[in-house]
């Protein structure tokens, strides 16, 4: 009848879970990993993203920094399904 412990001990006291969005905000102060750019600016990173995802080495490369620079950030991306 009772599932997915819908009876638990009334004497335990709540657990609190403390979540320090400020220290895991790693787009501060600029945006960081994702920072939009601005209009004039965007073709030029077009063509930067165009030629790094044409050299494998340095594509790589380029990976590790982001991981080493947002740690955070990039593992909550590679764990989220969408």
């Amino acid at each position: 009848m009772f599932n997915r412990n819908e009876i638990g001990d009334p004497d335990l006291a709540p657990v609190r879970v403390h979540y320090p969005w400020t220290e895991l905000e790693e787009y501060q102060p600029d945006g960081g990993m994702w920072h939009i750019p601005a209009l004039p600016e965007r073709q030029a990173f077009i063509e930067a993203s165009q030629a790094l995802m044409a050299d494998p080495d340095a594509s790589l490369k380029g990976c590790g920094g982001r991981l080493t620079e947002w740690p955070r950030s990039c593992a909550v991306a590679s764990r989220h399904p969408g």
